[in-house]
């Protein structure tokens, strides 16, 4: 057992699971101890149940002192004493300071646990942490081989067994929102057993709720492949479950156009592409080959496409914003499925005179 832990993560809803799972270990014979800030600046010591909320203020500063004398008081009529600190993201980098301290010598009887399910300690006390004890991040992965991994691993925890065709539903359906995975989990589990064999899409289906929302380039990656229907849907998903507002999505349309428009015409390469837009070279070199491919005609009707639905947005139509929003990327990705057909064609046409 280490003298003190952090509980951290952006999902209060995983940080409160991580948070039960940890005083499950430790509350054994320890007298519970809870500590929150408050709006009046009093702090409450009262025992509660491991890993329960008290519904206490979100905002406020800690009486700091009631949180280390309860640190070094030795725990009477218990083995050990568990300080628990609730939104410890509210301690302010003084406070941090003297916390990080005590930590360099903390009470052996005392086991100290910070939990930040607002927002991020100060970095003095999270360097303390990792030095005398033990962090739990609980953040999801933000790519997408860690959030294939995540997934897995919930998976197994949970006992739940997903064919092909519903892992696959499952991974379209969350998007980047995995954080409701684990609850989506708990409902099957409840539905057919832990053990119940492997579920198929019939079985999955209808505890899906709506589609989580999508990464920026899965609106544009559709878009530059020409189809129309899953642009649309990255569109959807990026303005409902993204919550990304239409001039939010917006000003990404411009950059990815508006960078094809800035290296057309000039014999570079992937890297030479990087330097020139302040990007890596990989969405770089995506941008140089399809802004080969569309040529400057076709980038420059985009441009006027997105200039267009700027201005619409702005007032000059009474169209709403969802069908505005629509038209452009329906039309932007016709603009690229243009393309790929007249490349099609011409791999036709030269596969047949060859054939002569």
């Amino acid at each position: 057992m280490k003298p003190v832990y952090l509980v951290k993560g952006s999902d209060p809803g995983l940080v409160g699971r991580a948070l039960k799972d940890l005083l499950g270990r430790l509350a054994d014979g320890a007298h519970v101890e809870e500590f929150w800030p408050e709006a009046s600046g009093e702090a409450s010591g009262d025992s509660g149940e491991p890993g329960e909320g008290g519904g206490r203020a979100a905002a406020g500063r800690f009486e700091l002192g009631r949180i280390l004398d309860a640190c070094q008081t030795p725990a009477f009529l218990f083995d050990r004493r568990l300080i628990v600190v609730r939104r410890a993201g509210c301690l302010d980098a003084s406070q941090a300071k003297r916390l990080a301290e005590y930590l360099t010598d903390p009470l052996p009887s005392t086991t100290l646990v910070f939990v930040a399910e607002d927002k991020a300690v100060p970095a003095a006390l999270d360097k303390a942490v990792k030095a005398a004890g033990e962090i739990v991040d609980v953040a999801t992965p933000s790519n997408a081989g860690g959030r294939k991994s995540w997934v897995e691993g919930e998976l197994k925890r949970s006992g739940i067994t997903l064919d092909r065709e519903a892992r696959g539903l499952l991974d379209t359906t969350l998007g980047e929102d995995v954080t409701s995975l684990p609850n989506l989990l708990t409902n099957l589990v409840q539905a057919y057993g832990q053990g119940a064999g492997t579920l198929g899409v019939g079985e999955l289906a209808p505890f899906l709720g709506e589609s989580g929302s999508v990464a920026p380039w899965a609106l544009t990656d559709a878009i530059d492949g020409g189809d129309i229907a899953r642009a649309v849907d990255a569109l959807h998903r990026l303005s409902g479950a993204g919550d990304r507002h239409a001039l939010g999505i917006l000003p990404s349309l411009h950059r990815h156009f508006g960078g094809m428009l800035a290296l057309d015409g000039l014999s570079v390469d992937e890297g030479d592409a990087a330097r020139l837009l302040g990007m890596s070279p990989f969405p770089a070199g995506k941008l140089l080959r399809q802004g080969r491919k569309m040529g400057y005609e076709r980038i420059a009707t985009a441009i006027t496409l997105l200039a267009d639905a700027d201005l619409d947005l702005r007032g000059r139509t009474d169209l709403p914003t969802t069908a505005i929003m629509e038209v452009l990327v329906a039309r932007l990705a016709r603009l690229s499925g243009e393309v790929k057909s007249a490349s099609l064609g011409g791999r036709a046409r030269a596969g047949t005179a060859r054939s002569r």
